[in-house]
């Protein structure tokens, strides 16, 4: 889910403290980031069962020997958790879970976002 337009990627300049910013930048980049995550979490919603079966193939015919973990940039945990990053998260902890009950787990969590 990682997207970086080059065009306009700019490095941080000079010294900063990594993961701290005022509470009205992160409400606003909340924002600015809803409707990318609506759109990420409806093909999420939509492919959630060729994810599954991509985990499930990996961890049975490797048995212990792989490692599968996500980068998710600009997450924005300070505001919430996006609904696809709960359900990749629940996928990699049990991928045998029934999708049904993987979805309402995800839904039902304290801190999630739906968008």
């Amino acid at each position: 889910m990682t997207t970086l337009d080059w065009t306009i990627f700019e490095h941080q300049k000079g010294q900063f403290i990594l993961g701290e910013a005022k509470q009205s930048f992160i409400e606003n980049r909340a924002k600015v980031k809803e409707s990318l995550w609506k759109y990420i979490q409806a093909y999420w919603l939509k492919n959630l069962k060729y994810v599954q079966d991509t985990i499930k193939a990996i961890t049975v015919n490797n048995s212990g020997k792989v490692s599968i973990a996500a980068l998710v940039e600009d997450g924005l945990w300070e505001e919430n958790m996006w609904l696809p990053v709960i359900l990749y998260a629940e996928l990699l902890w049990n991928p045998h879970l029934p999708l049904e009950e993987l979805i309402a787990k995800a839904m039902l969590t304290s801190d999630s976002h739906l968008v």
